[in-house]
């Protein structure tokens, strides 16, 4: 888990985000648990902070914020290195905007999208993701899934019209 990765060795601010409430608190109460889960780890825990919906671990190199995703959701932090977008098949691009140009900022950004499949009509910046990584070479951008559906490209890059014997939908 990267998140895990950056609050024991990389350091850095961390913004975890999560399309609905329960969705963030579960990802907070696992790594509090995995911070729990041995002497070594809970001496490297300064705090965790829960309080009317604000949930943060910080250790003695990082600090992790849990929020649940809005159009202010980066405000107020600074220099966030890594930003996780949970749910990412809810994310919408106004949502994104308060985060991603605090975390481009920072020297060595690091953004993680973690979803399930997309959802026709509201799943704009996932399906642009996924169509971006099919066609890039991009040695910056990575993306992995498990699909049984097969993307047809043409010589120039653009869908080839099929996927899997459907006609392509528009997202």
């Amino acid at each position: 888990v990267p998140e895990f990765w950056d609050l024991i060795q990389r350091g850095g601010m961390i913004l975890h985000t999560a399309h609905e409430d329960p969705t963030a608190r579960s990802a907070h109460e696992r790594m509090d648990a995995l911070m729990q889960s041995h002497r070594d780890l809970r001496n490297k825990v300064k705090q965790v902070r829960i309080a009317n919906g604000f949930r943060a671990i910080e250790t003695k190199v990082a600090e992790i914020h849990y929020r649940t995703r809005t159009n202010s959701t980066g405000r107020g932090l600074d220099d966030i290195s890594r930003l996780v977008v949970d749910e990412a098949q809810h994310a919408q691009d106004e949502q994104l905007a308060s985060a991603t140009n605090t975390v481009l900022a920072n020297p060595n950004p690091q953004i993680n999208f973690l979803g399930s499949a997309a959802i026709k009509g509201r799943s704009e910046v996932w399906w642009s993701m996924r169509l971006q990584a099919a066609r890039s070479d991009d040695d910056g951008f990575a993306f992995l899934e498990h699909s049984a559906e097969r993307l047809d490209f043409d010589e120039d890059g653009e869908l080839d019209g099929l996927v899997e014997g459907r006609e392509e939908e528009e997202p």
